[in-house]
């Protein structure tokens, strides 16, 4: 038979084990890891695959570059599913400068940096070529006006009349206002065959002429 001290022993240590329990129950949050291999936790909200509890699982943070164990470095939720570029906003997911509405807009790719619109007299252009593309449309290439000098932006300055339409070359024509090529040569002209002909016959006859009327005067 089992004395009383014994039992009350017995029924002291059973309520210090169940006083423990309870403390690291509310203590710790269901599923958070003591540490997690993060040597600031334990985080409130941690679990066994989200170290820092901020509701972004550790593979995701590795995959996106952030610290697993901060809870206050989270992963965009952005159009790019949690990747992360150099440099990238707000309101420019990829970085590249240009913001995501205007990519949008123009068809290029918010979450690559290297699909960028080209902003061109005042305006965002996709896949923008300068040998193909008449910005003022005037009708010479943005790259035939780059070369001459004149402004791709104004139809108004235009490509020199002696200039040809060549992916950018000069040419001159004989106009005035060409930047390369022969100068222009006059030509030295002096009146028909027909005409000097003419002239040489009147010129028969006159000496004709004169000859009978020497003849005459001698006569008399």
């Amino acid at each position: 038979m089992i004395s009383a001290a014994p039992r009350r022993f017995a029924g002291a240590a059973m309520v210090f084990i169940a006083a423990l329990a309870a403390s690291i129950l509310f203590a710790v949050p269901a599923g958070a890891q003591s540490s997690g291999g993060c040597t600031n936790g334990p985080h409130a909200g941690a679990t066994a695959t989200d170290s820092d509890g901020d509701g972004a699982s550790d593979a995701a943070e590795a995959s996106a570059g952030t610290d697993e164990c901060d809870p206050n470095d989270t992963p965009s939720t952005g159009p790019c599913n949690g990747a992360t570029f150099a440099g990238a906003t707000a309101s420019d997911s990829d970085g590249d400068g240009v913001s995501d509405a205007v990519e949008t807009q123009t068809g290029t790719n918010v979450c690559d940096p290297n699909s960028t619109p080209t902003l061109v007299c005042g305006e965002y252009v996709q896949n923008y070529s300068a040998t193909a593309f008449d910005s003022d449309n005037d009708g010479f290439t943005d790259a035939d006006e780059d070369a001459a000098g004149s402004d791709k932006c104004d139809s108004s300055s235009v490509v020199s009349a002696g200039a040809a339409n060549n992916g950018g070359a000069t040419t001159n024509t004989g106009n005035a206002g060409a930047t390369t090529g022969a100068a222009p040569q006059l030509a030295l002209t002096g009146p028909s065959t027909a005409t000097v002909t003419a002239l040489l016959g009147v010129a028969l006859l006159l000496l004709g002429a004169a000859s009978m009327a020497l003849g005459r005067r001698q006569e008399i």
